[in-house]
């Protein structure tokens, strides 16, 4: 489909059209001139009116013509332009503001895990992907909005998301059309799309720590990595027109982001991101995960005070405990079947804080299967001393 936008009009035909008429209207009256100026009597009255009156007229009108045209044609370009700018605030600003629902969301579903708010943020969302839909419709038939590079990588971004949020509207689906009724529990399975959106939010260890001067600092948490890739390809591009940024200032923004969006790939391996929710879920005391999605049958570990137990003892013991951050994460070895984690866990205690170093070995049947914890082994802390969240229980 061709492009219909704001800025595919012809607005030069009307200042063209002006000038057209006069240069006309120019030729018209040299055209007089000559024939009423007589050369045998250049001083008589019609030699004096072709050259006084005629020619001089016609002078006046291709000045005229050229002043009219260009004023025009300054006036029609600085109105496009303001018409340009106008859309590109216009769309960024809805962009905007799905973003902040999504984020919103996020947050009250985070803090509020109940079915009746589960299905209330669901229909916010579904009418945010509506609004996705024409925001990247609008971008398509923009015409010169948008640079043709940028055009297509915000369409990309914003489709992205539509992708991520509607995983998210399939499960609420499912959700809702249970037994003919709402559930009273939200999905609560590890693979639950809304178990990941609110983990996402509490995992701040994947975000690097900077002072709050530094202009890349940004709040703890953030959105999956998935939701984070399409955000950036659109909404921080649409962000670069609305403040003007120059054409190289662009082609480095594209740049950072396509380095961004890699980066996030590598952070983002599954083995990443389950060892670093395995502090979130050992924090919160969350049994049912370690229980029902997380620990091999066989599962054995030796905690920080160098005693060991079982699957059994390991389960008796979670309960809601010291914030933890998991950091150093190292993928040692891996397979399709079996995996080595190294990682630093650091936890934040009344009386002080401990960093544990822990190794762990992950394995599973088939590379379609998720990933079991086998065994778990945890040197002690590096303050030399067992803080007594660690010796209560074999978490760290």
């Amino acid at each position: 489909m061709a492009d219909i936008g704001p800025t595919t009009r012809r607005w030069w035909v009307w200042p063209f059209g002006i000038l057209l008429f006069l240069l006309i209207l120019t030729a018209s009256l040299v055209f007089v001139a000559q024939a009423v100026y007589v050369k045998a009597d250049s001083d008589g009255l019609r030699s004096v009116l072709a050259t006084g009156v005629l020619l001089n007229g016609a002078v006046v009108v291709v000045l005229g013509a050229i002043v009219t045209t260009s004023l025009s044609l300054a006036s029609d370009m600085r109105a496009d332009r303001e018409r340009e700018a106008d859309k590109r605030l216009e769309l960024f600003h809805r962009m905007r503001a799905a973003h902040v629902h999504v984020a919103l969301a996020q947050q009250i579903l985070r803090v509020r895990p109940d079915s009746g708010t589960y299905d209330e943020q669901m229909r916010t969302l579904l009418q945010v992907a509506k609004d996705l839909g024409e925001i990247r419709e609008e971008v398509r038939v923009s015409g010169r909005l948008y640079d043709e590079v940028d055009r297509r990588l915000i369409m990309k971004g914003i489709a992205l998301i539509l992708i991520y949020l509607q995983t998210g509207v399939d499960e609420y689906v499912d959700w809702s059309k249970s037994k003919g009724q709402l559930p009273t529990t939200r999905p609560s399975n590890r693979g639950a799309w809304v178990v990941e959106l609110v983990t996402n939010s509490e995992m701040a260890s994947t975000r690097k720590t900077l002072s709050t001067e530094d202009v890349d600092w940004e709040p703890k948490g953030g959105m999956p990595a998935e939701y984070d890739d399409g955000l950036e390809q659109s909404k921080l591009i649409m962000r670069a027109y609305v403040y003007a940024a120059s054409r190289k200032a662009r082609a480095a923004l594209r740049e950072e982001v396509s380095q961004r969006v890699t980066n996030r790939a590598i952070i983002h391996d599954d083995l990443t991101e389950l060892n670093r929710e395995i502090a979130v879920r050992e924090t919160v005391g969350d049994e049912y995960w370690f229980d029902d999605v997380l620990l091999a049958d066989d599962f054995v570990m030796r905690p920080a005070d160098l005693t060991s137990c079982d699957r059994a003892q390991f389960l008796a013991r979670v309960g809601a405990s010291a914030k933890r951050r998991t950091e150093n994460i190292v993928v040692a070895y891996r397979t399709d079947h079996t995996a080595i984690v190294t990682c630093t866990v650091r936890m934040v205690l009344d009386d002080g804080w401990a960093a544990c170093r822990n190794a762990r070995l992950f394995v599973r049947n088939r590379p379609d299967l998720p990933w079991r914890l086998l065994a778990w082994a945890n040197d002690p802390p590096s303050n030399g001393s067992v803080p007594r969240d660690l010796r209560r229980s074999p978490r760290s």
